[in-house]
């Protein structure tokens, strides 16, 4: 019995058999594959992809997806905003993704926007490094202003209910976040510092001044026209219609004595359905520069160095005839200005045709009354307005450069925004709420601009220099895009 009970725990005490060193390894490989596989499909599966790869280098600057992302969406979104009243004239749907829709046989919108994007990649980080060399760095109020834009983003995603991410994902493209943002806006600040920091640099004799401008009279030029247009009734017989409307075309010229008579006599052989069109005197009154007038027609006529004022004709049109009276032609002393602007729009979209609803009125009206008495509250200095608009502004081309406009010239704008930009009265440092079709305006007036013809030359003249200086710069920057890198950009 008791070598049996000995027999037994001897049984029980018996050792385990150990798994091989070989085993073990196997085993822990595939812990690590599942675990690695289990990374890859999450990795590749995020947004980190587009935050890791090189999607595109310039010069010795390496971008991935997202910052390029950044740069895409930038040169889609300042396009939407300076043309979305005339994007069915540039044949662009937004119901369609860009790489479906051609502008020419060898071009999509994609690759417009690809180009653009590519073109402000390379200003940038070209003219970014130059700042860094020459020492330029961003001010308290550049700082300041970079919080603000990046609390407005903030600020809009919850205003949609959007989570943060989605909402960068919507309006700046995969990867983005706001560290992105933040890095390119303040390389764009910069660069746009060195900039003007140049441009500044680059000074013109008045000799110079005179010489570009005397070069270029015809494409600098204004002429003040009067001109009114008589159609061929193609209801009836042409031939004979051309005849009598060229008769009444030719009657009224011989009428006219001077721009008030003009005025009357338009009124005068206007069909009796649109003689209220022409009920103000200066309806058929024109300001425009020579190479580009609206009367084509009348191009040759108006140039013509032997042109007096008082000088009147009648012109072929394409279906009709053109009375044309001469006023003058001149050097553009057109005042111009420099605003800065909090552009606040409805949360629903305007209609293209009819503009805004009294509803959507009163709350782009509220909203402004509401920021401009923040500012009226602080401050009120223009660096104030300035950060204002950087975190409340809808114009997203301006709003993290303080929503500065420069040397504005009338008849830029709506009729609204004239009225108040071009007042007589206006001072450095006003403040007001304009309305206009697509929202409410928060203007800060800065200063009066250079006068038009001026401010012309200076722009050529400098634009010739500056790109003589980018062509030598840009060399030194040559950008390449990398296909693997690309593939985690996500188009609109």
């Amino acid at each position: 019995m008791a070598e049996m009970a000995q027999n037994k725990n001897q049984v029980k005490q018996t050792p385990k058999k150990k798994w091989s060193g070989a085993k073990v390894a196997v085993t822990v490989a595939l812990c690590l594959l599942v675990a690695l596989g289990g990374f890859a499909v999450y990795f590749f599966s995020s947004d980190l992809p587009a935050q890791t790869f090189t999607a595109a280098t310039v010069g010795e600057h390496k971008l991935t997806a997202a910052q390029y992302s950044y740069y895409f969406s930038s040169a889609y979104n300042d396009f939407m905003v300076e043309n979305q009243d005339n994007l069915s004239a540039y044949g662009l749907d937004t119901t369609k993704t860009l790489a479906e829709q051609k502008i020419s046989d060898g071009m999509t919108w994609e690759d417009y926007f690809k180009n653009k994007a590519m073109t402000n990649i390379v200003s940038t980080y070209a003219t970014y490094d130059e700042a860094v060399k020459n020492g330029i760095t961003l001010s308290q109020e550049d700082e300041a202003s970079i919080d603000a834009y990046l609390a407005s983003i903030e600020e809009n995603a919850k205003s949609n209910n959007a989570r943060l991410s989605s909402y960068l994902y919507a309006q700046f493209g995969k990867g983005v976040t706001l560290d992105v943002i933040r890095g390119e806006v303040e390389k764009q600040r910069l660069s746009r510092k060195f900039q003007q920091q140049l441009t500044e640099s680059y000074t013109f004799t008045e000799e110079q001044m005179l010489d570009e401008y005397n070069e270029n009279k015809d494409s600098l030029d204004m002429i003040t026209y009067y001109a009114f247009y008589i159609p061929i009734d193609n209801a009836g017989d042409p031939t004979q219609s051309a005849e009598e409307e060229k008769q009444k075309a030719q009657e009224m010229c011989a009428a006219v004595t001077d721009a008030a008579s003009f005025a009357a006599l338009a009124r005068q052989y206007a069909p009796e359905g649109e003689k209220e069109k022409y009920a103000d005197d200066t309806a058929t009154r024109k300001v425009e520069y020579l190479e580009s007038l609206s009367v084509s027609s009348a191009e040759s006529w108006l140039k013509d160095a032997a042109r007096l004022p008082g000088d009147k004709t009648v012109l072929d049109g394409l279906d009709g005839f053109y009375v044309v009276y001469y006023e003058n032609r001149e050097r553009p002393e057109t005042k111009t200005v420099n605003v800065r602007q909090i552009l606040i729009t409805p949360e629903s979209t305007v209609s293209e045709e009819t503009g805004m609803t009294a509803e959507q009125k009163e709350e782009v009206e509220r909203k402004a009354q509401e920021i401009l008495a923040q500012y009226q509250s602080g401050e009120q200095t223009e660096a104030a307005f300035a950060a204002l608009a950087a975190q409340y502004s809808a114009d997203t081309s301006t709003a993290a450069n303080g929503g500065l406009y420069e040397n504005i010239y009338q008849y830029q704008q709506s009729k609204n925004l004239d009225s108040w930009c071009f007042d007589a009265s206006r001072k450095a440092g006003d403040t007001g709420i304009v309305l206009s079709d697509t929202g409410a305006h928060i203007l800060y007036f800065v200063a009066d601009g250079e006068p038009m013809w001026r401010l012309q030359v200076r722009t050529s003249l400098t634009a010739v220099k500056i790109a003589a200086y980018q062509e030598e710069l840009y060399e030194k920057y040559p950008y390449a895009e990398n296909s693997f890198g690309m593939g985690y950009f996500v188009s609109i």
